[in-house]
């Protein structure tokens, strides 16, 4: 897994505006954002991929708190999208193999310890993954996909 920044690692280009507090990484090919912008009430990092000939666009956010080591997997898949990935292509397999269960209804998942929630929007195919510690709480962080991500 290669940790070193997009922008020295892929070739990606680095935008910096030094008045405004956001940092903007673009893909070689330009198909691909990466913004973080500081927010204290939305999502501070942002991906986003134009469509293809072969591919949907699509997107993954993160919320301020969000663990950096989630965010730098998601970077880490950029650069080798084969490493880690399932062969079966199900995106519920490992959560499965890990002990996830379902929750209400097959479009929530739950973490065996109850404090990560996946919600798998119905129509949209969107996924809004959280971590609480107790339902009285607004999520200690936030993460969210697009359908084709």
């Amino acid at each position: 897994m290669d940790h070193r920044p997009l922008h020295r690692a892929c070739g990606w280009s680095h935008g910096h505006d030094p008045l405004m507090p956001r940092v903007i990484l673009s893909s070689p090919d330009y198909k691909a954002l990466l913004r973080l912008e500081p927010d204290p009430d939305g999502q501070w990092w942002t991906l986003q991929h134009a469509p293809t000939e072969d591919r949907y666009a699509w997107y993954a956010s993160f919320g301020a708190r969000t663990p950096v080591e989630i965010i730098a997997a998601f970077t880490d898949a950029l650069i080798d999208p084969t490493t880690g990935r399932d062969k079966t292509n199900d995106p519920l397999a490992p959560l499965l193999g890990a002990g996830w269960s379902p929750s209400y209804n097959l479009h929530r998942f739950v973490s065996p310890d109850g404090t990560v929630r996946i919600d798998v929007h119905e129509t949209t195919g969107t996924w809004w993954i959280g971590t609480v510690l107790d339902d009285a709480r607004p999520p200690v962080w936030q993460a969210r996909f697009g359908e084709h991500t």
